[in-house]
């Protein structure tokens, strides 16, 4: 085959090369990684549903309240499905030394809420050329996996209940990373708060000790735990002082009672020990779980590491409970729409929209006006 002939019958592939090339160039034009931009600043938040009792209709895009840089909004994209949240963001937030997303203080706020009962993981899922109008399955998502995961389902006075959480995980850097900390301790060792704390009677969640076949691969589980639960202490009250230094010890002792609202000299009952003697303990168990040097702690108990998470939680809760804010100053600060929020029925949910219901379960939709 002569070399005129070869190129003869490459070219037609050599062009559908380059107008593959084109193509692709300019879908990249138009679906820019760098999100929030000009093609897409607007995200379906993942792992949060929203009922429609208050009345949505298909198409519905209302707003529900306005965080840094970001308006939260309720979209109902399809009739009798839940409606979902999306956020609309403003793209000089890569500005920023950081963002902090609504979705992830949701997700820290829900899993405080909740005891670390229950986890939910709001991802952003960023939409190119939105549309209310369209429904969710035809948007762009450009590159995204279009699929979505499993999610929580809430009434609008859900968020009311932990915008108080949300508003000091925004605005106190030390209860930030308390929380932060304190979930990825849950995160690598989840166990049933209301059964801990109980005193007596039977336990629907004993907390058992591992069975000697899992005891093993627990370990590593145990040791984040407790390293964790005891940074999240750390993060809101510091390192404890040497306890042989009378001033120091008195400093930290009102340090305690200003900045959590309770007595170090306390009991905890789970160890039956004072709060501050179990800080010393947790301390001391803690440095031997973060410089173990490859050794395995073979005698570590899953009871152990409890004791500290759940001390930790304690401590976090009475940090939150010293230091927030009036629910009327974070709605204020984050221009909630209260006027949706509290036209929302109290005594049903449904994920029915307002076409589907014409009898006693008709909303009443004054929050349009």
């Amino acid at each position: 085959m002569t070399e005129t002939k070869q190129e003869e019958l490459l070219e037609p592939i050599y062009k559908e090369i380059q107008q593959h090339r084109q193509e692709r160039n300019l879908w990249l034009q138009k679906h820019p990684t760098d999100t929030p931009n000009a093609f897409s600043n607007i995200a379906i938040v993942e792992g949060i549903l929203l009922s429609n009792t208050v009345g949505f209709r298909k198409g519905d895009l209302v707003p529900l309240m306005s965080i840094g840089d970001e308006t939260i909004l309720t979209w109902t994209h399809e009739r009798n499905e839940y409606s979902v949240v999306i956020a609309k963001v403003d793209p000089d937030v890569k500005n920023n030394e950081y963002w902090l997303t609504f979705g992830y203080l949701f997700e820290l706020a829900h899993a405080l809420s909740t005891d670390f009962e229950y986890k939910v993981e709001c991802a952003y899922k960023w939409v190119y050329s939105f549309d209310k109008n369209k429904s969710i399955k035809e948007q762009d998502y450009g590159e995204q996996d279009e699929n979505f995961g499993t999610a929580t389902i809430n009434s609008l006075r859900d968020l009311l209940k932990i915008l108080p959480i949300i508003n000091l995980l925004y605005s106190d850097q030390k209860f930030l990373t308390a929380v932060q900390n304190l979930d990825i301790a849950y995160e690598n060792h989840r166990f049933c708060h209301i059964c801990a704390f109980q005193k007596e009677g039977s336990k629907s969640h004993p907390n058992h000790e591992p069975k000697n076949w899992e005891h093993v691969g627990f370990l590593p589980k145990l040791d984040v735990g407790i390293l964790f639960a005891t940074r999240a202490i750390e993060a809101l009250i510091g390192k404890p002082p040497n306890r042989q230094n009378q001033n120091s010890l008195l400093r930290f002792k009102k340090k305690w009672k200003d900045d959590l609202g309770m007595e170090p000299d306390g009991i905890f009952e789970m160890v039956n020990k004072s709060f501050l003697d179990y800080y010393y303990d947790l301390f001391s168990l803690r440095n031997s779980s973060a410089h173990s040097f490859g050794e395995i702690p073979f005698a570590l108990t899953r009871i152990t590491a409890i004791h500290a998470q759940a001390f930790s939680w304690k401590i976090t809760r009475n940090y939150f409970e010293k230091h927030k804010s009036p629910l009327d100053e974070a709605i204020a600060k984050f221009e909630v729409n209260t006027k949706l929020i509290y036209s929302e029925p109290t005594d049903y949910s449904t994920r029915l929209t307002a076409e589907s219901r014409e009898d006693l379960m008709k909303p009443d939709e004054g929050w349009r006006g």
